[in-house]
């Protein structure tokens, strides 16, 4: 991009300013936002022309209904939990997410999550393991927030480990008084300059763009681990050799003291 203004004594232009900006990363983040905005569109469409097709077909055959009310039902919980993510994206762009505070225990929500994601993973030929330690973590925030967070990390896990691999899911206490929830997969892995740019809204949307998704779920869970006061740190040896996400948040206030006081 270009600018010039001209430098002129009396009515005389006797000189100019010219400056150069490279506007290179500005229009990259602005395709990407556009091709976001286009599978978005495209993601959001897919349920909701399955829940309007079966309703038309349920109306003219009223008995079909025991096979189609499960598959609009299926459809309708697809497009709720899109339009979710989207919402929640919102709120962490602009700084407006907040949340409730209550006792969470990791482990339950590891194990919920575990549950939930083993058919995916069976589908795929992941295996997906899920390794409970000996004490029961605790944080103190959002259950339905964090549980999203875990949600959105197995699931990245599994989109990216090929038929044969591997998912394990960790929970531990640190020395610092802090919790951590990390998935560890034997999938693509990232690369050294992917990884100071993956949680940044729609700057990983490419990579995830070749397997699918919308490309947010990095972004989602950084957001809300700084919402309750946490963080998110990715580490990975190299493509084709897997890839570790920890999201680790506050230990709650009264395990904190329980540990002091032993």
């Amino acid at each position: 991009l270009l600018f010039m203004a001209p430098i002129a004594v009396g009515k005389e232009s006797i000189a100019a300013v010219i400056a150069f900006q490279d506007i290179t990363l500005i229009k990259e983040a602005d395709q990407a936002k556009n091709q976001f905005l286009k599978v978005i569109s495209h993601e959001l469409r897919t349920p909701l022309t399955s829940i309007i097709g079966w309703a038309k077909m349920l109306q003219e055959a009223p008995e079909i209904m025991p096979e189609a009310v499960p598959i609009i039902l299926q459809s309708a919980h697809q497009f709720e939990g899109l339009l979710e993510r989207m919402i929640i994206l919102s709120r962490i762009l602009t700084g407006k997410l907040t949340t409730r505070q209550e006792t969470v225990n990791l482990c339950t929500l590891a194990t919920e999550v575990e549950t939930e994601f083993q058919p995916a993973a069976a589908r795929k030929g992941v295996i997906l393991t899920w390794l409970p330690p000996a004490e029961s973590p605790q944080t103190e925030g959002d259950t339905h927030l964090i549980r999203m967070a875990f949600s959105e990390l197995v699931d990245n896990a599994i989109n990216f480990t090929p038929a044969g691999g591997r998912v394990t899911l960790t929970c531990h206490t640190t020395p610092d008084d802090r919790v951590t929830f990390t998935v560890t997969d034997t999938g693509r892995g990232i690369t050294t300059e992917e990884l100071p740019n993956i949680m940044k809204p729609f700057s990983q949307f490419r990579r995830e763009e070749a397997i699918g998704g919308i490309g947010i779920g990095l972004t989602l869970v950084q957001g809300i681990a700084h919402a309750h006061h946490g963080e998110v740190v990715a580490t990975s040896p190299g493509i084709d050799q897997g890839a570790t996400v920890t999201m680790i948040l506050p230990m709650a206030l009264a395990e904190r003291h329980d540990s002091k006081e032993a």
